[in-house]
C-alpha cells in the first residue's frame, strides 16, 4: 500500500477521459488498496472542472450529474480530505512567495504539505501541473504526472 496525494488535475483524470485517465484509475481504484490524500479544495476545484467541462460541451449534462455524484461518494468514502484551515491557508501564502504557483495550486501543496507533517508520511504527490509538480518536489515529495502515463 502506498499513499498518493492527488491535485485536482491528477483527480480529474479518474472522472473524465483523458491521457493519463487509465493509469490514475488504476492507482485510484479501491482494490488497489492505496490511501488516497486530496485538499478539500479539491471539492470546488472539481466541480469547477466538471461545470467548465459540460459548458463546453466536453461532458453532457448527464455526464456531469453521473460523475459529479461519483465524486462526492469517493470524497466521502474513498479519499482522505485534508482541511483547509489557517495553517494551511498560512503556508499557501508562503509557497507563492517562494514558487509561481496559482494560489489553488499553493493551496494543494501546503495542503500535502500538512498530510505530511500531521500524518508523518511522504505521499506521492500527483499531479499534471508542471509548476505545481516542480514546487512539489523541491519541497522534497516524490512526483508522479499522469499525463506520462499512457
Amino acid at each position: 500500500m502506498a499513499t498518493y496525494f492527488f491535485d485536482t488535475s491528477g483527480l480529474a483524470k479518474r472522472y473524465i477521459v483523458e491521457q493519463g485517465s487509465q493509469w490514475a484509475k488504476q492507482i485510484l481504484r479501491p482494490s488497489a488498496d492505496h490511501q488516497i490524500l486530496v485538499a478539500a479544495s479539491a471539492r470546488v476545484e472539481m466541480l469547477s472542472l466538471m461545470s467548465r467541462q459540460q459548458r463546453m460541451k466536453s461532458i453532457s449534462p448527464t455526464d456531469f450529474y453521473r460523475i459529479r455524484g461519483t465524486f462526492s461518494i469517493h470524497l466521502r468514502r474513498q479519499y482522505r480530505v485534508i482541511p483547509l484551515n489557517d495553517a494551511v491557508l498560512a503556508r499557501a501564502a508562503r509557497l507563492v512567495q517562494n514558487y509561481p504557483l496559482k494560489s489553488l495550486d499553493a493551496i494543494q501543496l501546503a495542503s500535502a504539505l500538512e498530510a505530511r507533517k500531521i500524518l508523518r508520511i511522504i505521499p506521492i504527490f500527483v499531479t499534471a501541473d508542471r509548476q505545481l509538480l516542480a514546487a512539489a518536489q523541491a519541497e522534497g515529495f516524490p512526483t508522479d504526472d499522469p499525463n506520462l502515463h499512457p
